[in-house]
C-alpha cells in the first residue's frame, strides 16, 4: 500500500551479499601492514598506520577485521593433512 516493509527480513534478504570495494581496500591495506611488521602489529598500530595513510580506521575496526581475516586462513588450512617433518626421509 505505502511501500513499507512490515519487516525487515526481505531486505536483509535479499541484499547484496558481495564485498564493497573500500571494504576490500581496507582488507588490502591491513593484510599489508600485517605483513610488512611480521605479523607482530597490534589492532592500535595497525590502526595508526592506516590512519596515517589518510583512511580513517579505528582499533576496533581494525581488531575485527583482523580477526576475520585468521579465521578465514585458518579455515582455509586443511585440517587432515599434516605436513612432514623435515627431519623424516621419504618412505
Amino acid at each position: 500500500m505505502f511501500d513499507v516493509y512490515r519487516s525487515s527480513y526481505r531486505v536483509w534478504r535479499d541484499r547484496s551479499t558481495g564485498s564493497r570495494p573500500e571494504e576490500l581496500r581496507l582488507q588490502v591495506l591491513i593484510k599489508t601492514t600485517l605483513k610488512a611488521s611480521n605479523g607482530l602489529a597490534g589492532a592500535c598500530s595497525i590502526a595508526r598506520i592506516v590512519t596515517q595513510g589518510e583512511t580513517p580506521l579505528s582499533r576496533y575496526c581494525a581488531s575485527r577485521r583482523i580477526q576475520l581475516g585468521v579465521s578465514a586462513t585458518a579455515m582455509a588450512l586443511p585440517h587432515d593433512s599434516e605436513p612432514e617433518p623435515p627431519w623424516q626421509l621419504p618412505g
